[in-house]
C-alpha cells in the first residue's frame, strides 16, 4: 500500500501500545516521520527503538500527557523544526 505520506509528520497520542502502535508503526512503514507519544518516558523510548528497528523510520519520542497545555507547549519546544507556523 502507498499512502503518500513520505516525508509527512504523523505526531500519535497514547502510541506506545495497542491500536496506537499499530498506527505508529503503519505510518512509519509508509514513509511519515513519526512522533510516538506515550506518559511514560520508559515506554516512550522503548517503543521508538521498537519501531524504529521493525520499520527503518524516522521515529522519535515525546512523553508527556499532549491533553495539558504544559505538555503540548513541551513537543513544540522539543521538536520546533517538526512543528508548523501555528505551534501544531
Amino acid at each position: 500500500m502507498n499512502l503518500q505520506l513520505k516525508g509527512k509528520l504523523a505526531l500519535v497520542s497514547g502510541s506506545t501500545a495497542g491500536i496506537g502502535l499499530a498506527i505508529a508503526t503503519t505510518l512509519s512503514r509508509e514513509g511519515a516521520r513519526v512522533i510516538i507519544n506515550g506518559r511514560d518516558k520508559a515506554s516512550v523510548s522503548h517503543v521508538v527503538a521498537k519501531v524504529g528497528s521493525i520499520t527503518g523510520g524516522d521515529v522519535v519520542g515525546f512523553a508527556g500527557d499532549l491533553s495539558t497545555q504544559a505538555s503540548a507547549e513541551q513537543l513544540t519546544r522539543e521538536y520546533p523544526e517538526r512543528t508548523n507556523d501555528r505551534g501544531i
